[in-house]
């Protein structure tokens, strides 16, 4: 036996395909709060094998659905449920949450010949946890990955900042000297320039002194000018 939860056109594909199979079909609904329903419903879900689920046809929060189709596998283990989330992303939250749960009989494929195939694959044979491993979560796996790689660019930041660091540094080493020694070159010069033109002078001075002391004519006019003054 078999129960369904979906509207058209997927309730119609379930009707085809349970024709097909020669399957009973034990109780339909159309849109409905699965999770109210599940509790206040009459049907006795022990007597049936599958049960399809359209989340297309269940109100509620994305936390409503999962934690209503959770609630009813832990009530009725060995009912195989099948879910058609048709064109829902692989990494929609109920299809992962759900596989997580042990659900591995999930349809997410758009066309409605594809979803008729995989339903019956769903019915006669069952898929397994490697069937479904697309829908396992892979979140975890990039924000890790993400993390990684803004680390990596922290460190990268953090290099540069410390070569450019050890880079001035280095630069500062070898203009400190540099400077020092320039100084110092200039002073030395300028020092030594001093000295030479002392000494021209104390040369100059004295050889005019000398000659003046020897030369009896150029010291009598130098006499003659002081006492003139």
């Amino acid at each position: 036996m078999l129960s369904y939860i979906a509207s058209n056109p997927i309730k119609d594909l379930i009707i085809q395909i349970c024709e097909e199979l020669h399957i009973t079909i034990l109780s339909t609904m159309g849109e409905v709060d699965f999770s109210k329903y599940i509790k206040q419903t009459k049907v006795n879900f022990l007597l049936i094998k599958y049960f399809i689920i359209d989340l297309e046809s269940l109100k509620g929060t994305e936390e409503e659905k999962i934690k209503g189709i959770s609630f009813f596998k832990e009530m009725y283990p060995n009912v195989r449920i099948i879910l058609i989330g048709q064109g829902y992303d692989e990494q929609n939250i109920i299809l992962t949450s759900l596989y997580e749960k042990d659900i591995y009989n999930i349809i997410n494929v758009k066309d409605l010949n594809q979803i008729q195939l995989q339903l019956k694959k769903c019915i006669t044979q069952g898929l397994q946890k490697k069937d479904a491993k697309k829908f396992k979560k892979i979140e975890i796996k990039k924000q890790r990955r993400f993390h990684i790689f803004l680390e990596k660019i922290k460190q990268f930041k953090n290099n540069l900042i410390s070569v450019k660091k050890d880079t001035k540094n280095k630069h500062h080493i070898k203009e400190t000297p540099n400077s020092v020694y320039f100084f110092g070159l200039i002073l030395e010069t300028v020092t030594r320039l001093l000295k030479l033109i002392a000494y021209i002078s104390i040369f100059v001075l004295t050889s005019i002194g000398l000659t003046i002391l020897f030369n009896p004519m150029l010291r009598n006019a130098v006499i003659q000018i002081l006492n003139a003054k």
